[in-house]
This record gives C-alpha cells, sequence and structure tokens, in this order.
C-alpha cells in the first residue's frame, strides 16, 4: 500500500491520509484464533492520523517480511504494536513474528509508546520519535523493546536523534541531540533484567520516497 501520482498533480502533495477516530488500528496485520502466517506487506509515504487510542499499526500472530517505509504516524495510543502469537499455530506457523522493518519514519504523540514490542530480526531505522509516555511518564517510552523471550534480537541504525518526551503537563523534558537516551528506550524480556541500552535515530526527509526500501537488516547499533 502506497501513494501514487495521479496525472493532475504537481508533484508537491502531500502523502495520502488515514484518519481513525475510533479504538480500532488504523492498520492492521493479524489473525483471530490460532496463529497463521502471513508474508511479504509494504507500506509507503502514508500519514496516519488518530485520535489517542488504538495502534497506527497494529502486527501480530506470525507476520513476516513486513516494510514501513516513510510513514507518519500521529496521536495514536501506541504508534507501532509489534504483538506475539497465540499459544496455538495453524499448520505451517512457528507461531513467531520476523523481519519488521520501521525505515524512515516518524511517529508522534503517542500517549503510551512510540513504538512497542520486538520481533527476530526487526529494524528501527533513520526514524523519529517525538511527545510519547504522557500518560504514565515513569511506565511508557518512546520506544519499548518487549518479547516473549530474550530469544529475539533488533537492529536499531542511523544519526543521533533529535527527540524528546513530555511530562503530564506537557513540558519538554529530554534534552535534544543527545547521542544516549536511556530514559526514552526501555528493553525487557520476562524472566531476566531489564536492561537499557541506547539508540540512535534521525529526522526523516519531507520528500516523498520514490523506491522502496534496500536490504531489511543494515549494520547499526544491535539490540538483544
Amino acid at each position: 500500500m502506497r501513494d501514487y501520482l495521479p496525472s493532475w498533480a504537481s508533484s508537491d502533495e502531500g502523502a495520502p491520509i488515514i484518519r481513525t477516530a475510533s479504538g480500532a488500528p488504523a492498520l492492521a496485520l493479524d489473525n483471530k484464533g490460532r496463529a497463521k502466517h502471513q508474508e511479504d506487506y509494504t507500506f509507503m509515504n502514508l500519514d496516519l492520523r488518530g485520535s489517542g487510542e488504538g495502534c497506527g499499526f497494529f502486527l501480530s500472530n506470525d507476520i513476516d517480511n513486513v516494510d514501513l517505509y516513510h510513514v507518519s504516524i500521529d496521536r495514536f495510543k501506541v504508534g507501532v504494536h509489534v504483538a506475539g502469537s497465540n499459544r496455538k499455530h495453524a499448520a505451517g506457523s512457528d507461531g513467531k513474528n520476523h523481519r519488521i522493518a520501521l525505515r524512515h519514519g516518524r511517529i508522534t504523540s503517542s500517549p503510551n509508546q512510540g513504538w512497542l514490542g520486538s520481533c527476530d530480526d526487526c529494524v528501527i531505522e533513520n526514524s523519529y520519535f517525538e511527545n510519547h509516555e504522557f500518560a504514565k511518564p515513569k511506565f511508557n517510552h518512546n520506544i519499548y523493546l518487549s518479547a516473549a523471550s530474550a530469544s529475539s534480537a533488533m537492529v536499531g541504525a542511523g544519526d543521533p536523534t533529535n527527540s524528546s518526551e513530555t511530562d503530564v503537563e506537557g513540558n519538554r523534558r529530554a534534552t535534544p541531540r543527545r547521542r544516549c537516551l536511556p530514559a526514552l528506550i526501555r528493553i525487557f524480556y520476562p524472566q531476566a533484567k531489564p536492561r537499557r541500552r541506547c539508540l540512535q535515530t534521525t529526522t526523516p526527509s519531507v520528500s516523498r520516497a520514490t523506491a522502496p526500501p534496500g536490504a531489511r537488516a543494515g549494520s547499526g547499533t544491535r539490540i538483544a
């Protein structure tokens, strides 16, 4: 799913806007009941706008090979939620999500988390996070990597971040362009001591992307 340039356009129009006023995700890839394998989706040059509820993207129950490229996600309870899978699996399903990539994205103003969850060989690269976690400042984060086990691996890559957090009253608390943002990123695996790491991100270009992303897992700071 992506934008297109109609014959009457002047090439300077904004990305297509998808609005949702309910608590449902704007875009969801999941299965009800048993986990069923799905793969190979690309979402590109989209502008998702919520009302403080639901998710921008919700992915669950064995979803593989998803590229979120040059997407803007604003005012959802959770910007991107990479959830786990149900215990029972359909034939051909391993019950895990793999290779979900957010590249050159912009996620803003989520009361809970900008990104929640993790998966094997997933990537957050050159993406911008700002004004999250204000619903519960001590518990929510711009990026919260969590998994059902410590086997999941994530890759983060990019330039120094330009993101910040705000408190409940809306006062900005973080200093922009810090190389290490331990308060913004939290990594948690059950049965293991929570750890914090640095993740580098950057403000994406505002120009329309013209090509899908290349390699899924490039070099960068490895989070495991």
